[in-house]
């Protein structure tokens, strides 16, 4: 399941509660991004899937820090994040290149 985070401090708490080595997806995208729009059931299924991965979405019209943390300049972009720091991130609805990257760092 996905679950949406509403500010910054949100996503902090939620990185202290969970593994460190557990891996964390955070779609950072925007409500008129059309894109963003086609990769989202994607995203959702991805989440039933892969019970041990954390899918995170932030909606970055509200969550503007989350921008200025993870250099975010274009939507959808995803953060991947694991031992409580990013890793990467990939701009862009890819799905097979957003699978690829969930596969091999899951654990």
């Amino acid at each position: 399941m996905v679950h949406e985070i509403t500010s910054y401090q949100e996503l902090e708490e939620l990185m202290q509660s969970i593994p460190r080595s557990q891996l964390v997806v955070l779609d950072c995208y925007a409500p008129w991004c059309g894109p963003c729009k086609n990769i989202a059931p994607l995203f959702e299924e991805l989440s039933k899937e892969y019970n041990d991965v954390l899918f995170l979405k932030a909606n970055v019209d509200k969550i503007e820090e989350l921008s200025d943390k993870f250099f975010v300049s274009a939507m959808p972009t995803f953060v991947f994040l694991k031992d409580r720091a990013a890793i990467s991130k990939m701009e862009g609805s890819n799905p097979s290149k957003l699978l690829q990257f969930i596969t091999q760092n899951r654990m």
